[in-house]
């Protein structure tokens, strides 16, 4: 599995924590600057997000019912990025 190629930058976002941005390049996921426009936001439900990792609820129902939302300029670059970002599920 090739990375994806050209740099990718992810914000996560919740009401109950500060948002998280994450920068993958050359294959390899970063801490991006806070300020650093992102390509994608997911905004999420920490449980839902939580439940999702681990296999527990698929991605689609987490989106569909609205816990999990990705937005942003390029949003379809997400599941290139998730290829590398690898979650426990």
């Amino acid at each position: 599995m090739d990375p994806p190629r050209g740099r990718i930058v992810v914000r996560f976002a919740s009401a109950y924590a500060a948002p998280l941005t994450l920068a993958l390049a050359d294959g390899r996921v970063r801490f991006a600057a806070p300020d650093e426009r992102p390509d994608v936001r997911v905004r999420f439900d920490p449980a839902t997000l939580n439940l999702t990792m681990f296999g527990r609820i698929s991605r689609a129902r987490a989106v569909v019912t609205g816990r999990v939302r990705v937005a942003g300029p390029r949003p379809w670059l997400l599941p290139g990025f998730l290829k590398v970002f690898r979650t426990p599920s």
